[in-house]
């Protein structure tokens, strides 16, 4: 492996994860609004409960349609 590869898969990755978790936040913005507030208030025990449940919901159902 070359380190252009090893660049660009690390490169895919990072950008992975940082759309997976702009769109947790955007889900939670539009779906627990109040969650959301409490988070910024330093509650983020539910917050991070319901994205850790959306996570495992999606990855359920993408092992379910393999």
């Amino acid at each position: 492996m070359t380190i252009r590869n090893v660049t660009t898969t690390l490169a895919g990755l990072v950008v992975l994860g940082a759309s997976t978790t702009a769109g947790a936040a955007i889900w939670l913005l539009l779906a627990a609004p109040t969650t959301v507030a409490n988070a910024v208030d330093g509650q983020s025990a539910g917050a991070l409960r319901l994205v850790v449940r959306a996570l495992y919901q999606v990855l359920a159902q993408f092992v379910r349609y393999l």
